[in-house]
């Protein structure tokens, strides 16, 4: 948390873009995850989003036919909660309940699970 934003970013010292963030963290845990987050997104099991666990991935996209832009790793789950951590261009790094954001909830494209 508080970590800066950097596009292409991958370690702690110089900041994360979202893809370098996640990918530093799963590395860390001995897991190999590809760098971009459009390609990280063909990786694991697709999940409803429902049964979101801590270590699932979330990516995003701006419509339908558009590519995935952003991903983002669940911490916590609840009913009508995921609780994600991210980097955000604005705030660096943060942890937020994607499903009450106007803007990151409609954007969810898939949660996909690279774990288990």
């Amino acid at each position: 948390m508080g970590i800066r934003y950097k596009y292409g970013g991958n370690t702690p010292k110089e900041g994360f873009d979202c893809s370098g963030f996640v990918k530093y963290l799963y590395n860390d845990q001995g897991l190999s995850i590809h760098r971009v987050s459009r390609d990280q997104a063909t990786q694991g099991s697709p999940i409803d989003p429902a049964r979101a666990q801590p270590g699932d991935l979330v990516f995003y996209r701006r419509g339908p036919n558009q590519p995935v832009f952003h991903v983002s790793m669940v911490v916590d789950a609840a009913p009508g909660e995921i609780w994600v951590i991210h980097p955000t261009s604005s705030r660096g790094v943060i942890r937020e309940n994607i499903l009450a954001s106007s803007y990151w909830r409609p954007k969810i494209y898939n949660v996909r699970d690279l774990i288990r």
